[in-house]
């Protein structure tokens, strides 16, 4: 029981596009600034995308639960794994946590990260 309520933390986000976004960020950060790549920033960049675009499932499977009852049946909240009380608060952890790894990355980052959360 423990497993399959953790995992369906992981599953409303999406796995396969949150590790996507990581991915496509380091490597475009490469091939933005290949003098001047940092490995490190380049994932913690890729990261705090990824939470914020996982914060974007939440809220989407949240507003959308009666549409994909019929359409998206073996998505977390539909099924019945996650409430949408849950959902919700997980919403906006997901959203904190975004906006402090984009704060480690730098001003411009978090400003962004605002911008296209608020």
């Amino acid at each position: 029981m423990l497993f399959q309520e953790l995992k369906s933390f992981v599953d409303i986000l999406r796995p396969e596009n949150f590790v996507g976004i990581i991915v496509i960020v380091v490597l475009s950060s490469m091939g933005v600034e290949p003098d001047n790549f940092d490995l490190w920033t380049a994932f913690r960049a890729g990261l705090g995308v990824a939470l914020c675009a996982g914060a974007g499932c939440v809220i989407n499977d949240f507003f959308d639960v009666t549409i994909n009852r019929v359409v998206h049946p073996w998505r977390v909240i539909p099924k019945g794994l996650m409430t949408r009380e849950r959902a919700l608060k997980y919403y906006f952890v997901l959203l904190a946590l975004s906006l402090a790894v984009l704060w480690t990355v730098g001003m411009w980052a978090f400003a962004v990260g605002v911008f296209f959360n608020a």
